[in-house]
């Protein structure tokens, strides 16, 4: 089922998470703050960098986290976070990362522009700057091998980013996959929900970056997190990439984690004692 299945079905509740969850969401929110000021203390003690620039705009920033037993067989992540592409910070992600870290992962944390300032096009734009910044980095460190491989991570709006970055042929030769967690992919949608009085797509611009529409690479490795506590539409839209993608002969997983929400399902992926955190660890060390 695709988004006009549900067009009879308020739109609204099916695809717009903070709709849905109404008084939770400020809760998560909240308890995501407060773990990541915590978190922010544990990772500046590690190696790496804090709002590295890689454009002119003030968001245009990302963050190097580079923990002190890093598994040097293991990819680099690059991690962009949701809010619709018109709110949150990467700073909001600090305690999903040093989740990451803390199982040896180096993690890049990517900021970006947000709507309405500019258009969600010029957000992918930054994105891809962001990462071919990321990936000369990492080449200038080490000249004489290979650029390490990359995998592309996002929750909610970040997924949706990181699926289109997947796109560009610069990333491609170094990409070895992509961690899409609850993401948003039918983007003709938004035109009919209140999230667009910011987000502000036109039909030309909400077509051209459907997923469905417009995958991302069919030979590529993907791996799909949805919560069961998701309205049903949104969930359908990961179903239906997931099947196409698989259909064109791409490598897919897709896990559904019980009784999780959309924003809980991030806490969930990055606490180690978790099943799903173990299943997608070892997802990540299989693909170097």
């Amino acid at each position: 089922m695709t988004w006009r299945d549900w067009i009879n079905y308020d739109l609204e509740n099916q695809f717009n998470p903070r709709v849905f969850l109404g008084a939770e969401t400020e809760r998560q929110l909240n308890a995501w703050a407060v773990a990541s000021k915590e978190a922010d203390i544990l990772l500046r003690r590690m190696g790496g960098q804090f709002d590295v620039e890689y454009g002119p705009h003030p968001l245009m920033r990302y963050d190097q986290h580079i923990p002190e037993d890093r598994d040097q067989t293991a990819p680099i992540i690059i991690n962009f976070h949701g809010g619709y592409w018109r709110s949150l910070d990467k700073a909001d992600m600090r305690c999903h990362v040093h989740g990451l870290t803390s199982a040896g992962f180096e993690v890049f944390n990517v900021n970006y522009p947000l709507c309405p300032e500019v258009k969600v096009t010029e957000i992918i734009a930054c994105a891809v700057m962001a990462v071919r910044q990321i990936l000369k980095t990492l080449a200038t460190a080490a000249p004489s091998q290979p650029i390490s491989s990359i995998i592309l991570m996002g929750h909610s709006a970040g997924a949706h980013l990181a699926l289109s970055v997947s796109k560009d042929k610069a990333i491609m030769p170094h990409l070895r996959g992509v961690v899409a967690i609850s993401p948003i992919i039918e983007t003709e949608v938004v035109r009919h929900i209140s999230a667009n009085r910011d987000i502000r797509f036109d039909e030309i611009e909400a077509k051209g970056l459907n997923l469905l529409t417009y995958p991302p690479p069919t030979n590529g490795r993907y791996y799909f997190v949805i919560g069961s506590r998701e309205p049903s539409g949104w969930i359908d839209q990961s179903v239906e990439l997931f099947t196409q993608l698989t259909r064109s002969g791409s490598d897919c997983k897709l896990y559904i984690i019980e009784d999780g929400a959309h924003f809980d399902i991030c806490d969930t992926l990055c606490n180690s004692e978790s099943v799903d955190s173990s299943r997608l660890i070892d997802w990540l060390k299989l693909s170097t």
